[in-house]
């Protein structure tokens, strides 16, 4: 049985339609959110959602947030996400090995080696997106904004 769910960011919203199962990374673990699923407020973490609706399935990387389950379905506010039939590799894999020659720079204050490691994982779970995205056949179409 289907459910409502939706993903937002301040910028716009990522995803809105039914589910018939949802996968997210959290802090806990990953878990997965089915219809009837009882009443949860939980911390997202950086990594890749899973929505299975049918026989299709959408892959988004995301950034953090906060979820809530009730009985009106399940929303996902994040820092930030996205579907990954909207990625590029080629401008992941830049920012990637961008991240990785600021991490090893020999002249950084702790704050830049932090957000080295930040856009490393965020870019991380982008690729893992895409990869999960181009291996998979079905994935959904556009979402419904």
């Amino acid at each position: 049985m289907a459910f409502k769910f939706q993903i937002i960011t301040p910028e716009k919203i990522i995803h809105t339609g039914a589910a018939d199962s949802v996968s997210v990374p959290t802090f806990e673990g990953e878990i997965t959110i089915l219809s009837h699923h009882m009443p949860l407020v939980s911390a997202v973490r950086v990594g890749v959602l899973r929505v299975k609706h049918g026989k299709e399935e959408v892959f988004i990387a995301i950034d953090g947030g906060i979820l809530k389950m009730d009985k009106g379905g399940l929303v996902i506010l994040a820092e930030s996400a996205q579907r990954a039939d909207e990625l590029i590799e080629e401008q992941i894999q830049k920012a990637l090995d961008e991240a990785k020659k600021a991490k090893e720079a020999k002249r950084m204050d702790t704050s830049e080696f932090v957000q080295a490691l930040a856009m490393i994982e965020r870019e991380t779970a982008k690729l893992k997106a895409l990869r999960r995205y181009k291996g998979s056949r079905g994935a959904m179409g556009p979402s419904n904004e």
